[in-house]
C-alpha cells in the first residue's frame, strides 16, 4: 500500500483494522497516525514491543467490538523497537492496530504502508501551510531556498528547519531570504537546540562553552523559548503516561530521553528553570535586554549549581 492509497482510505472512512507503517519519517507516520484518529470517534493507545515474543500480545487489546459497530473503536498503536521482517498473527478482527516498527527488512505484507519522499510541488505546499498556520508569510525566494535543501530529504527534517525558521522569525510577519539564509549559516555554526539539550542533560561545562556563541548569533527570545519547551517536553514525559501524550501538541521524538532528563533534573529544578526563563523572557519583551547575555549566564549558572532535590 502505498501513501496516496491510505490518504484515499482515510478520506472514505472505509479503514482497515491493521496497517505497518514502514519509513524512518517520523513525522510523517504521525502525520497520517493523527489523520486515522480524526476519521472517527476513536479511543486511543500506545503501547511498546521490545522483542518478538511480546508481539502476540497485541491481539489480547483486541475487543468484541466490529470495526462497522457503533461502540467505541480503540487504534492501538504498537511502536516495535526492533526490525520487524515477519508478521503473521492472522487474529486481529477488532479495533484498528498501527504496528510502527524500527524497520521492515524484507518484510512483505498487504496492509504495509511505504511513505514516499515529498515532491517538489508537495514541499512548496507544506512550506506555505506551515508559515501560514502560524499566521506568516514568506518570500518565495526564501521558500526556494528552503526547497533546495530538502528536495529527495525526509519530510521530519523539512518540518524541524521549518520550525526553527518560525521560532527565529518570532517577531516578524514575512520571512525573507535574508532570515532563512541566516539561520542555515547559525545553525551550522551554533546550534541553540544542542544547547537546550545541554541544560536537559545537567552538562554546566558543555553550556558554558557553547553559550556565548548562541546568544551572539541568535535573538534571546528564541534562545530561552527554545530552552522552555524542551523543560515542557520533559515535565510533560515525566508526569504524563504515552497516551496523555499523544493527546498534546508536543512533538517529542523520543519520549524515553526525556524521562531520562526528568529523571536526572527532577521536578523542583524544572519548575525553577521554568520559572528562570520567564523571567528572562519578561526581562526580553521590557526591550530592555542590554547586559541580557551577562545577566542569563548569571541566573543559568546559580541554577547548575543549584543541587537536585
Amino acid at each position: 500500500m502505498n501513501q496516496k492509497e491510505l490518504k484515499q482510505e482515510i478520506k472514505s472512512r472505509k479503514l482497515r483494522n491493521l496497517y505497518i507503517f514502514c519509513s524512518d519519517d517520523y513525522f510523517l507516520k504521525k502525520l497520517y497516525r493523527e489523520r486515522i484518529r480524526e476519521a472517527g470517534e476513536f479511543d486511543f493507545e500506545i503501547i511498546d514491543i521490545n522483542d518478538e515474543n511480546e508481539i502476540y500480545k497485541i491481539a489480547e487489546h483486541s475487543n468484541s467490538n466490529t470495526l462497522f459497530s457503533k461502540a467505541k473503536i480503540r487504534i492501538i498503536y504498537a511502536r516495535i523497537h526492533y526490525i520487524l521482517s515477519s508478521y503473521d498473527i492472522k487474529s486481529i478482527k477488532n479495533n484498528i492496530v498501527i504496528l510502527d516498527p524500527a524497520g521492515c527488512k524484507n518484510l512483505k505484507h498487504k496492509n504495509l504502508v511505504k511513505f514516499e519522499t515529498p515532491t517538489e510541488d508537495e514541499i512548496k505546499k507544506f512550506i506555505v501551510y506551515k508559515t501560514g498556520q502560524n499566521g506568516k508569510k514568506i518570500e518565495k525566494k526564501a521558500a526556494d531556498f528552503i526547497l533546495q535543501r530538502f528536495i529527495n530529504k525526509d519530510t521530519s527534517s523539512l518540518n524541524i528547519f521549518l520550525e526553527k525558521v518560525l521560532l527565529y522569525s518570532i517577531d516578524k510577519e514575512i520571512i525573507k531570504y535574508e532570515d532563512v539564509e541566516k539561520l542555515a549559516e547559525n545553525v551550522q555554526n551554533y546550534n541553540v537546540f544542542k544547547l537546550a539539550e545541554y541544560v536537559m542533560q545537567n552538562d554546566i561545562t558543555k553550556f558554558f562553552r557553547e553559550v556565548d556563541g548562541v546568544l551572539n548569533s541568535i535573538h534571546p527570545s528564541v534562545v530561552v523559548s527554545i530552552i522552555a519547551n524542551e523543560a515542557i517536553k520533559t515535565v510533560s514525559s515525566g508526569l504524563l503516561n504515552d497516551s496523555e501524550l499523544a493527546d498534546t501538541s508536543l512533538k517529542i521524538r523520543s519520549v524515553i530521553r526525556y524521562k531520562q532528563y526528568f529523571k536526572t533534573l527532577g521536578i523542583k529544578r524544572l519548575s525553577s528553570l521554568l520559572d528562570l526563563l520567564n523571567d528572562m523572557d519578561l526581562i526580553i519583551k521590557s526591550l530592555n535586554i542590554n547586559g541580557f547575555s551577562e545577566l542569563f549566564k548569571a541566573r543559568m549558572f546559580g541554577w547548575f549549581a543549584k543541587p537536585k532535590a
